[in-house]
């Protein structure tokens, strides 16, 4: 088995339980149930969310390679020929007709004795393999939870540092370092949503207030993640600004302090000026605006918090 496996899987299973608990991205399909002390999740669900964490990384890094061997990575036999152009997300993977055609197969490789499901339980127990699904305790539930950011970050500089030491993948570690440790295969936020924000915005940044120009460097206008990318993974429209590079560079992976989200919130709430301006329909906005309030107040567990700009305009 691929070393690359057990953190992979361990960061997707993250992915998942964060979906499920956080972001309510998992619809009630019945394949995760959450009952006193326990949650039961079905192999297919872990199982697409595993591929769809294989298949980004090789989105970003097409020629990378998981194993040491001259065989096939578990995401590169799912796929086979097919394109993983609109394969990327779990959802998007677990509604496919190639998932219904060959997730059997899939799982039937992932449970054998030597692969992901059982040596996954063996060396890291926080879960056990059932017949029909993988259990897990919701103690270890909210411990994952409560540190997912640590977490993640651990398994994904695992991955980095395995699929580095790979002589095949020897002349592809820029573009792994790019991937894993600078965040560059983040999703980006749309080219209408970029145009409108910075012309709402009248081309100020949203943090320090002062004029944005691509000439100077510390004033070079940034499409920035609010809420930041570490934690929300998103990239909607509600949780984009426009912020000057010294504002960019110096809030990072920090949360800004509650008075600035105020005024990110009274920009964001349904029938604002905002989203009457916005050319685009948006779909659920109040279930958006309400996810995206709860991620802030849920990052700040978890985030540097009270960040704010040195100065104001």
């Amino acid at each position: 088995m691929s070393a690359v496996y057990l953190p992979a899987f361990f960061v997707s299973l993250i992915d998942l339980l964060e979906d499920y608990y956080k972001f309510d991205a998992i619809p009630d399909t019945g394949h995760i149930q959450v009952h006193k002390t326990t949650v039961k999740i079905s192999y297919p669900l872990a199982t697409a969310y595993f591929l769809s964490f294989l298949l980004r990384i090789r989105k970003q890094v097409p020629a990378v390679k998981m194993a040491p061997s001259k065989g096939r990575s578990h995401d590169e036999r799912f796929m086979g020929d097919a394109s993983i152009d609109d394969l990327l997300t779990p959802e998007q993977i677990f509604t496919s007709l190639l998932f219904e055609q060959r997730s059997s197969k899939v799982i039937q490789d992932m449970r054998k004795t030597q692969n992901i499901y059982p040596v996954f339980e063996k060396r890291c127990a926080v879960l056990q393999c059932n017949s029909d699904c993988i259990e897990m305790d919701i103690a270890a539930v909210d411990t994952i939870l409560t540190n997912s950011i640590l977490y993640s970050k651990m398994g994904e500089l695992i991955c980095f540092q395995y699929l580095s030491k790979l002589s095949s993948n020897s002349d592809l570690t820029p573009q792994l370092e790019d991937y894993f440790l600078r965040g560059d295969g983040r999703n980006p936020f749309s080219q209408t949503a970029k145009e409108f924000v910075i012309e709402y915005q009248e081309n100020r940044c949203f943090y320090c207030g002062q004029v944005l120009d691509n000439k100077n460097t510390d004033k070079k206008p940034r499409a920035d993640h609010f809420i930041p990318w570490v934690f929300i993974k998103s990239s909607n429209i509600e949780n984009l600004v426009y912020a000057c590079n010294n504002c960019n560079s110096n809030k990072s992976n920090r949360l800004p302090t509650t008075s600035i989200f105020n005024n990110l919130l009274q920009r964001n709430v349904p029938k604002s000026k905002f989203w009457r301006k916005y050319p685009e329909e948006i779909t659920k906005l109040d279930e958006r605006i309400d996810r995206w309030i709860r991620n802030y107040y849920q990052a700040s567990e978890q985030l540097s918090t009270g960040w704010k700009p040195d100065f104001i305009a």
